[in-house]
């Protein structure tokens, strides 16, 4: 009942815009005896019922829309959230030799991160420093 709603409004708009014509037509022929002012009922009349139809389908087509952003969010979050694990694991794996696995800077570096001390950006920078340092 409630899935697809921005569908349902716009379908909706389209309905009551037809059938505020429809009555709008029928009022004016209807009152063709009264003179010249039928066809201003069926202008005025198909006027109004188009612009509550295009109000009322604005709307839908907001819903709809809003509707398609929470599901591209729902999939940026779902794909941000495998690259933080990715991240995460690389990050745990940083030793590249056992002579690094060794090494106590290294060590502490990962100790520190771990245990959260160090975010995941100063924990490489720190290990890109010092392998930089200790590359001669």
């Amino acid at each position: 009942m409630f899935d697809h709603v921005g569908q349902k409004i716009m379908k909706l708009a389209w309905a009551a815009f037809v059938l505020g014509s429809t009555i709008a037509v029928v009022a004016g022929i209807g009152m063709s005896d009264a003179g010249p002012t039928w066809i201003f009922i069926i202008v005025a009349g198909v006027f109004v019922s188009w612009l509550g139809a295009l109000l009322l389908f604005g709307f839908g087509r907001l819903i709809e829309n809003s509707d398609e952003q929470v599901r591209l969010q729902n999939i940026t979050v779902k794909l941000l959230r495998q690259q933080n694990s990715r991240t995460q694991r690389t990050a745990e794996n940083v030793f590249r030799s056992p002579e690094e696995e060794a090494d106590p800077v290294l060590r502490n570096l990962q100790e520190q991160h771990s245990q959260g001390k160090l975010t995941d950006e100063q924990y490489q920078d720190m290990v890109y420093q010092h392998r930089m340092e200790n590359s001669d």
